[in-house]
Order: structure tokens, then C-alpha cells, then sequence
């Protein structure tokens, strides 16, 4: 789950063997990180790099899509939601991470440096409480 301005940096260069690098030039926290990502994804980001003479991957700026998301916000019934922003894509994305995986990995995952930052980011309701007490019920005599 990684920011919009990471995801905009992206090159060629920078799709690895099961993960992308994320440069310290564009992270939050100045500091590289290597993203885990599925290969089929990695393959179809390689096949968007070679469409462009500069191995970027992107043919539309970071501006245009935050236009595009704001237009379709406005036409949609949450257009006067000031937390609905491109942001909470990320927050969607913690969750899912905390959900399916340990959290120390989702903090890597993300590049939090305070496993703090990460829950921040976590958003749980009843049925993940619930889950937890199945497993707890699950081993507990």
C-alpha cells in the first residue's frame, strides 16, 4: 500500500524479481523499501514500462488522477465528504494488510517506522473482534 507519490516515481528500473522498490527520493520517510508485489502484477507493470520511451510507467501525471478522482467524487452522493480522499485508499489497504498478515510485516509493508503509525492506519470492526475471539476459543480448553 504505498502512497500516491510512490506510485507515480515508479520505473522500469524499479520493478524487481517479486517486489518493487520504492526510492528514498520519494518516500515519506526518505528511506528506500522494497514493496512485495504478486508477479503477474510485476509483469503487467513491466508491459506498461515498455509502452513508454523513458521506462516510466505512467502516461498521466499525479495531478490528472487527483483531478479525475475529484470530478468523479463530486458527481458521486459522497461528494461532500471531506475525509473521502485518495488518501483512504491507503488506510483500506493497512487493514486489509493487518487482516491477512502479521502486523510487523504490514508496518514493513507500508514503510511506518512506529508500529504505531501503523495501527493509526487500522481500521477493525465487530467481526475482526469476533474472528479474534474464535481463534482465541480455538485454542483455549
Amino acid at each position: 500500500s504505498a502512497r500516491l507519490q510512490e506510485i507515480f516515481s515508479l520505473t522500469a528500473k524499479d520493478l524487481g524479481e517479486g517486489f518493487i522498490l520504492l526510492r528514498e527520493t520519494y518516500t515519506k520517510s526518505r528511506r528506500a523499501r522494497n514493496v512485495p508485489l504478486a508477479t503477474t502484477l510485476l509483469d503487467d507493470l513491466r508491459k506498461l514500462a515498455e509502452k513508454r520511451p523513458d521506462g516510466r510507467l505512467w502516461g498521466i501525471s499525479m495531478f490528472a488522477i487527483r483531478r479525475t478522482f475529484n470530478r468523479a467524487k463530486a458527481e458521486c452522493s459522497f461528494k461532500a465528504d471531506k475525509e473521502a480522499v485518495m488518501h483512504t485508499f491507503r488506510h483500506t489497504g493497512a487493514t486489509t494488510l493487518v487482516r491477512n498478515v502479521p502486523l510487523p510485516v504490514a508496518q514493513k509493508i507500508l514503510g511506518h517506522t512506529q508500529i504505531s503509525t501503523t495501527m493509526r492506519y487500522v481500521h477493525l470492526d465487530d467481526e475482526d473482534l469476533m474472528k479474534a475471539t474464535e481463534v482465541l476459543g480455538g485454542i483455549v480448553p
